[in-house]
């Protein structure tokens, strides 16, 4: 048998008859566990991990692929950690694209154990329960943003929704 080893982001084209298996790169799992274990264990928010990655120089997940832009941005590490690959399970059949049709034939499904184990589920599910709470929080009225009618009432005049802003309603957009 022979074996190959590819970084994830190489251009390589499978021959009939090999097989992938996902490996653990001990490097990646590091940051990966070091991200983990800062937001379920800190009071770090997911900007503030954002920002030690940028100035520690970690290369981005889809760092060297083509449209790549090099740099974290809060959403990918949202994503990092809502991602169930991290405790071992694998997806057959979920999120392709609508335009590549064949691959939509079979059901969604969720396998276990088809991936590396990079975090304990003790810790993934504190984070799924932290990132939960935090999305709770910031759909909660603020009443000193806006007030009751905030988006309701509509200007007779030019057709804009009105506003609240320092304790009176005024037009959204340009100013008088």
């Amino acid at each position: 048998t022979t074996t190959q080893r590819m970084h994830r982001s190489a251009n390589f084209r499978k021959p009939q008859n090999w097989r992938r298996h996902l490996v653990k790169n001990d490097q990646e799992a590091a940051i990966v566990q070091w991200i983990f274990h800062e937001y379920a264990t800190k009071d770090t928010s997911i900007r503030e991990i954002t920002r030690q990655l940028i100035a520690r120089k970690v290369p981005t997940p889809d760092d060297g692929r083509r449209n790549s832009s090099g740099v974290w941005i809060p959403g990918s590490v949202r994503k990092l950690l809502s991602c169930r690959a991290y405790i071992g399970y694998g997806y057959l059949g979920v999120k392709k694209p609508a335009r590549k049709v064949k691959f939509q034939r079979c059901e969604p499904t969720e396998v276990a154990g088809c991936c590396p184990v990079l975090i304990d589920p003790a810790t993934f599910d504190a984070v799924q329960r932290k990132l939960n709470e935090n999305s709770e929080q910031s759909r909660k009225c603020h009443p000193t943003k806006a007030g009751l009618l905030s988006g309701f009432l509509i200007c007779g005049h030019c057709g804009r929704r009105l506003r609240k802003a320092a304790g009176v309603f005024r037009r959204k957009g340009k100013a008088d």
